[in-house]
């Protein structure tokens, strides 16, 4: 149906969408895939902040779908369980360490 290619940094996001299904691969040393389905529509929220050396928590402005959530820390894809953990009501994720002093964060997630 449709092939969609995204470039963040160095990271290349590929989202190809059929009649079926939205499979969405991030191209980096290893590559993620992600596939999500049946679809009707599919809406993409993202969120960022910046790292104060403190700040642990963050809040996610929608709840997103159960093990739909990217997460990048200066355009380097985290880690869940490793770098991060979700909250039970997909509202906030919370980082293991707090990120560093001015680095960016984005989340990205199927709403």
């Amino acid at each position: 149906m449709a092939d969609v290619n995204i470039t963040i940094a160095d990271e290349i996001i590929n989202i190809t969408v059929s009649e079926d299904s939205i499979d969405i691969e991030i191209v980096e040393d290893t590559p993620i895939s992600i596939t999500v389905s049946p679809i009707d529509t599919v809406e993409m929220g993202v969120d960022t902040f910046t790292g104060d050396d403190t700040t642990k928590t963050f809040p996610l402005t929608s709840a997103g779908r159960a093990n739909s959530i990217l997460v990048f820390l200066s355009n380097i894809f985290q880690e869940v369980g490793t770098d991060y953990t979700v909250a039970t009501d997909r509202k906030s994720i919370t980082f293991i360490t707090a990120p560093k002093l001015g680095r960016k964060g984005t989340v990205m997630y199927v709403k």
